[in-house]
Formats: C-alpha cells, sequence, structure tokens
C-alpha cells in the first residue's frame, strides 16, 4: 500500500530542523540536483497501491539508497551513519 505525504506541512512546533541549512553542505546540494519527482513517481509505478504494509515516504527510501551507494556502506553501517 502506498504512503505518501505531503511535503507542504504546517509547523506545529519549533525545532531545530526549522533553521536554514548550509547550501554549502554536500546533502544540500545533492537533493537540489536530484529529480525527486521522477524517482518518487518511478519508484511508487513498482508499488500496489491496494495491498501490502504502507510504505515509508519515497524520499526517505531514495535518500536512504543514495547515502548507502555515495559512502560505499552495508546495510548495517547506512542505518547507523542515518
Amino acid at each position: 500500500m502506498i504512503v505518501t505525504k505531503s511535503h507542504n506541512q504546517y509547523v506545529l512546533f519549533p525545532n531545530p530542523f526549522d533553521e536554514r541549512l548550509d547550501l554549502g553542505n554536500r546533502w544540500v546540494k545533492y537533493s537540489l540536483i536530484i529529480p525527486w519527482n521522477k524517482l518518487v513517481h518511478f519508484y511508487y509505478q513498482r508499488m500496489d497501491s491496494t495491498m501490502g504494509a504502507g510504505t515509508l515516504d519515497a524520499r526517505i527510501v531514495l535518500g536512504a539508497i543514495i547515502i548507502k551507494h555515495h559512502e560505499d556502506l552495508s546495510d548495517e553501517g547506512c542505518i547507523e551513519a542515518i
């Protein structure tokens, strides 16, 4: 089952991530050049929208895969890094 989240959410409680991100950070640079909408569309095309457990947001899954391969990590190493 596909579960999606709106990326236009209201902020109810302030948190440290509400601050402006450093545009020089390599992960921020990657996030600006990655075609998220195309990747998300491709990812969701391979899912059954009516069966199975709910999915994580596609951007979380794809971001984890990108980190895993970019940093040449094992699955466990990727989880620890994130």
